[in-house]
């Protein structure tokens, strides 16, 4: 004979609410992944750009850095307009970047005040130019510049068409009256691809206007873009470098795009690096021997002190010279200032210029600016440029 033990009927109530407690766990964990997989539809992938943003970088940087070179090779204020345009457009993509991400803005004349005011510059320097020997081209410039408030219009492509077709009928008079000239015919050529490829992106992309993201965050009262001109994007999707090579001595300072001041120690008989940077700041401290720049955008360099500055591959650099730079080279280098804060310092200073740039020796005292001639070898001696 065997005693029966009754079941305790709290334990089976336990047991029935675990396993209940198990059931709502499996469904809960299988509704965050169906959630997970329906996100993955409706947002963008991390680290991925919109095809729009893609494209309108392509756009840019398939045809203003030729409209740069040319501008520089012809005229100073041809120059200044290619710069306002740069950073308007750079605007532009910041506000573009913003639509993406947020609710439509109710500071909307704000955020476009930027371009507006880049507008304004743009047909202002013609205007106060029309004697100038490149006056037509400053015109061509400042006629086409309102077509950069599509961003702002209705019908995008229509307000591009209406400012691009009255360029492209002056094409053939810059062929017959510049013949000999065939810088100024390749800018307006280039310049009026490009109104053609803005066109035919406003098409693609904002047929009807711009289209703001409903589930967005709140749009910005101010948009971040660079000062000047636009981030080509040489550094993008690539890490920034800092680090320094132990067994050469040598600083390698790659890839970093930003307003954020990078400072580099550098010691005698080291040598520095840098690369690839684009719209920022770099301080090079110490006594290294040989500093190398090559392929950087829109970036002041510092330096204390140097045997060598090699410049290569740049556009729109300025090194400011705290302390005594013995020999500079310059190669393949556009708009290029060399500022030396202490006239004492450059007393043994020698320049080759082997490249189509223009360059600035700064003496603070008495304000005068030189310019040093390309395709020669000079020395500065008593505050005078002599060709060796």
């Amino acid at each position: 004979y065997q005693r029966r033990v009754r079941a305790d009927p709290n334990q089976k109530l336990t047991e029935g609410i675990a396993k209940a407690a198990e059931r709502l766990d499996t469904a809960l964990a299988r509704l965050e992944k169906v959630e997970k997989q329906l996100n993955l539809v409706h947002e963008k992938p991390k680290n991925q750009e919109l095809p729009a943003l893609t494209e309108f970088d392509s756009l840019v940087n398939g045809c203003l850095p030729t409209l740069v070179s040319l501008s520089f090779q012809i005229s100073d204020l041809l120059e200044d307009q290619i710069d306002r345009l740069l950073t308007a457009l750079s605007a532009t993509r910041a506000l573009l970047s913003a639509t993406t991400e947020c609710k439509r803005s109710t500071d909307w004349e704000v955020l476009c005040r930027p371009i507006a005011k880049f507008i304004s510059d743009i047909v202002a320097i013609s205007e106060h130019n029309r004697a100038s020997a490149c006056a037509e081209l400053l015109s061509l410039v400042s006629r086409a510049a309102p077509s950069l408030a599509w961003i702002a219009a209705s019908d995008p492509v229509l307000h591009v068409s209406q400012f691009r077709t009255p360029t492209e009928t002056l094409i053939s008079k810059f062929i017959k009256d510049y013949k000999s000239r065939e810088s100024y015919i390749s800018f307006a050529e280039n310049f009026v691809e490009f109104w053609k490829g803005l066109e035919a992106y406003a098409q693609k992309h904002y047929p009807k206007g711009l289209t703001w993201n409903q589930n967005g965050k709140e749009a910005p009262h101010l948009l971040k873009f660079p000062k000047r001109g636009y981030p080509f994007g040489i550094s993008k999707g690539i890490s920034p470098k800092l680090h320094i090579d132990n067994p050469n001595g040598k600083w390698y300072c790659e890839h970093q795009c930003g307003p954020k001041v990078i400072n580099v120690e550098g010691e005698k008989k080291q040598s520095v690096y840098i690369h690839n940077c684009e719209n920022g700041n770099i301080q090079v401290k110490g006594k290294p021997s040989t500093i190398i720049v090559d392929g950087c955008w829109y970036m002041k360099i510092v330096v204390e002190s140097a045997s060598l500055l090699n410049i290569s591959n740049c556009f729109s650099l300025v090194v400011v010279c705290n302390g005594p730079v013995n020999v500079i080279t310059i190669n393949k280098t556009h708009k290029c200032h060399i500022k030396y804060l202490d006239k004492e310092s450059y007393g043994g200073l020698e320049i080759s210029c082997n490249a189509s740039t223009k360059l600035t020796l700064l003496d603070t005292d008495t304000v005068s600016t030189t310019e040093i001639p390309t395709l020669l070898r000079t020395k500065l001696q008593r505050g005078k440029l002599t060709v060796l």
